[in-house]
C-alpha cells in the first residue's frame, strides 16, 4: 500500500512532525533537500510499535521544482530494507565462521575462483 503525506514547509518542525532529537539527522537531510540537494540514507533502523519489531529502511530524497526551477516541495521514496540488512549480517557471520574453520584446519587448503585464479590459502598451507 502506498500512502502520501503533505506538509507545509512552515509546519515541518512544529506539530511534532519532526520534533525532538533524531539520531538519523533527518531534519538536516530534509533541510538539505528543500535547499536543492538530493540525499540517500541507507540501513537506518526503525521500530514497529504494532508488531514490536525492529527493521531497517533506506530513503531517497530530492527536491521538486516548478517550471522556473523554484523549489516547491520534496519527494521521498522509502523502501524497507530489513530483509536485505539481515541477509548482509548473516552473510558476514557466515564468512567469519568459514574463515575461522578454514584457518584452523590442519590440512593445507587452496581456494580458487571460477577462472582458476588462486584467491586464498589457509595457515597450514602457508606453514608448509
Amino acid at each position: 500500500m502506498v500512502t502520501g503525506l503533505a506538509y507545509k514547509r512552515s509546519n515541518i518542525f512544529s506539530k511534532r512532525i519532526l520534533a525532538g532529537k533524531s539520531p538519523y539527522r533527518f531534519p538536516e537531510v530534509l533541510l538539505s533537500v528543500l535547499g536543492g540537494d538530493a540525499a540517500i540514507v541507507e540501513n537506518l533502523p526503525y521500530f514497529n510499535r504494532q508488531c514490536g519489531t525492529q527493521g531497517y529502511f533506506e530513503g531517497r530524497y530530492s527536491s521538486l521544482c516548478d517550471h522556473d526551477n523554484r523549489i516547491i516541495g520534496g519527494l521521498a521514496v522509502i523502501h524497507d530494507s530489513t530483509e536485505r540488512k539481515w541477509a548482509e549480517e548473516k552473510l558476514l557471520e557466515s564468512e567469519k565462521r568459514f574463515k575461522m574453520v578454514m584457518h584452523q584446519l590442519p590440512a593445507a587448503i587452496e581456494v580458487y575462483d571460477l577462472n582458476g585464479l588462486l584467491i586464498g590459502v589457509n595457515r597450514a598451507y602457508e606453514d608448509s
